[in-house]
């Protein structure tokens, strides 16, 4: 059941006017075109609502619930001729023709609840009300059928079959049906070649993918699926006890996808739920979108979660998998029972990656957070990128860019001729931590501290296309950084293309407070556009060029 703040906010802001819940919009920057704070009416939010409704049972809470469902069904394109058939858009304020562009993934999300609802609460509703929403559940199906996402795609794939599944036995289209399996069979043959999910180590999207799994449980009756599905939640498990991090709270580095630094608190209350030695029978929903009692973490992963850190433990995995061994993208993850730091061998920077990371303790407050991020007028770039060589505490990386990628998103704001508006292009290295303080103990060498630990810095001078990048420290408000700039100036175009150089190798090393840190210099040798860098032990090839990110 959801708390009862998060019911009275609900029942606050539902609409009896238009039958939803509204809530102010704080936009991810693509998708939706309207005004960032605006009051908006969500389609995913409220189909949760009226599934929390229905749970509560009573006379009053299902007539509500019942208005919503019949507001949800109506804003579903049913119009089989239409490129968005089978999906909503986010708002109600804003149509999917107006949407830039529309997001197909809603015909699984708004799928899986309408599934939820017809097969957990079927009784309590009217009986003329069911086949509206079987068809819905149909309509958007056969819009996931259409699409047939790549098993890739991972929480989406996974969705992907709990609809098409669900909706096959709902309405007994066998064809439905034998597509679930399949998609699932094929999900799994790849995630098991590949050894875990591509959307890898993601503090949101891997317990999406693991609550999805669940949910399967919880809706399909198909036998293959189900015990696909549970040898899924295994796998899902078996990875975040790799990563999580006792000391800190925190999945460890590299993340995939992200929209926080930190875990957010419904995250770190299931985790605690889950994985606790004999988890409570009543499991309290932290979101309106929280909804099923979900299942707790298998017992040979307990206790990775509950006992503390022996000693040091490096883990290096290979995420994505491709033909060419320098393109997959393989992960480090080193840890004690204090910090944690991680890297991907090569990413861009874009906002919901974070391709070097690290956390240490702060006693009494939240974590420390240490970022390597690109920053274009104050926002991520997602056509900046990295290359990342670590052993242990110790990361060397060189700095690069991508021709194929977007602004601040990986595609959707792509410009044709590579050419970019911009005032500043900044790469920062950001603490953000109580207490946090920047200094320049040594030529080249930077130390960002917090608590007992502290980041060591090594940035020799660089170059970008033809000038010098300078370096700069700064605080801001429960933050310190320390920040090169590549360009910084009157609004101008920059190019990126197979001619753009940015020469600028780092080195990151993560130590007690109170250790002195020699000032070893990185020694680069460049042989056309192939950078090669030695750093104590580590050695690092890539191509300082702009180049294209597969």
């Amino acid at each position: 059941m959801l708390t009862n703040d998060i019911l009275a906010t609900a029942e606050k802001n539902y609409n009896r006017n238009i039958d939803l819940l509204g809530s102010e919009l704080h936009s991810v920057g693509y998708h939706t075109m309207l005004p960032d704070c605006s009051w908006v009416h969500g389609t995913r939010s409220s189909i949760y609502y009226a599934l929390h409704l229905l749970k509560q049972g009573g006379q009053e809470q299902t007539a509500r619930a019942v208005k919503i469902i019949e507001a949800i069904i109506a804003l579903q394109d049913h119009n089989s001729y239409s490129e968005t058939y089978g999906i909503w858009s986010w708002y109600y304020e804003e149509s999917l023709e107006q949407m830039n562009p529309p997001d197909w993934n809603w015909a699984d999300f708004i799928g899986v609840a309408l599934a939820l609802i017809v097969n957990d609460y079927g009784k309590q509703l009217p009986q003329s009300l069911l086949p509206e929403i079987y068809n819905s559940v149909g309509h958007a199906a056969w819009s996931i059928f259409r699409r047939n996402v790549r098993p890739d795609y991972t929480n989406i794939a996974i969705m992907g079959v709990t609809v098409t599944a669900a909706a096959g036995e709902l309405l007994q289209e066998t064809r439905l049906l034998q597509y679930a399996r399949a998609r699932m069979q094929s999900f799994m043959a790849y995630t098991r070649a590949q050894g875990g999910l591509n959307e890898y180590n993601s503090p949101c999207y891997t317990f999406v993918a693991l609550h999805e799994t669940e949910k399967i449980i919880h809706l399909v009756n198909d036998r293959q699926i189900r015990q696909q599905a549970e040898e899924l939640r295994s796998i899902i498990w078996e990875k975040i006890s790799t990563y999580y991090h006792p000391g800190t709270g925190q999945l460890s580095g590299p993340h995939s996808r992200t929209y926080q630094d930190l875990l957010d608190d419904s995250t770190k209350h299931y985790i605690d739920w889950a994985c606790s030695e004999s988890p409570a029978a009543g499991y309290q929903q932290q979101t309106v979108e929280d909804f099923l009692t979900p299942l707790s973490c298998p017992a040979k992963y307990r206790s990775k979660f509950l006992e503390p850190i022996t000693g040091e433990l490096e883990h290096r995995e290979v995420f994505i998998q491709k033909e060419a061994d320098e393109k997959s993208f393989s992960g480090t993850t080193w840890m004690n029972s204090e910090v944690t730091l991680g890297s991907i061998n090569h990413e861009c920077f874009w906002e919901q990656r974070r391709p070097l990371l690290a956390y240490w303790q702060i006693p009494g407050s939240k974590p420390a957070v240490l970022r390597l991020r690109m920053l274009k007028n104050g926002k991520d770039f997602a056509s900046g990128g990295l290359y990342n060589a670590q052993h242990n505490n110790r990361i060397l990386t060189g700095i690069t860019s991508y021709s194929d990628r977007g602004d601040t998103h990986l595609f959707l704001d792509h410009p044709a001729d590579n050419r970019f508006t911009c005032r500043s292009l900044i790469l920062r290295y950001e603490l953000t931590a109580d207490g946090a303080d920047v200094t320049n103990p040594a030529q080249c060498q930077y130390e960002l501290t917090a608590g007992n630990w502290k980041a060591v810095i090594t940035a020799p001078s660089g170059v970008f296309n033809s000038e010098k990048i300078s370096w700069r420290m700064g605080r801001e408000p429960g933050k310190v950084y320390l920040e090169a700039v590549l360009y910084e100036g009157e609004e101008c175009q920059l190019q990126f293309d197979d001619t753009t150089l940015i020469q600028q190798v780092l080195t990151t090393e993560v130590v007690k407070k109170s250790r002195v840190v020699d000032n070893q210099l990185p020694v680069l040798a460049q042989s056309n556009h192939t950078m090669t860098v030695n750093w104590k032990n580590l050695i690092l090839n890539y191509n300082p060029y702009c180049s294209v990110y597969e």
